[in-house]
């Protein structure tokens, strides 16, 4: 049996063919890109 549960995707970048991303809020939304952006920064700044 499969469950239809809202879901989303994102791409790290351009070159990304995306992954799920499991959508709780807008909240959570918010938080969980503002912690991948410092991610990305860092690996960026070396």
């Amino acid at each position: 049996m499969q469950l239809n549960v809202p879901g989303d995707h994102w791409h790290s970048d351009e070159s990304d063919k995306g992954r799920p991303y499991a959508y709780v809020d807008a909240g959570r939304l918010i938080e969980d890109f503002w912690k991948e952006v410092e991610i990305k920064t860092k690996q960026l700044e070396g």
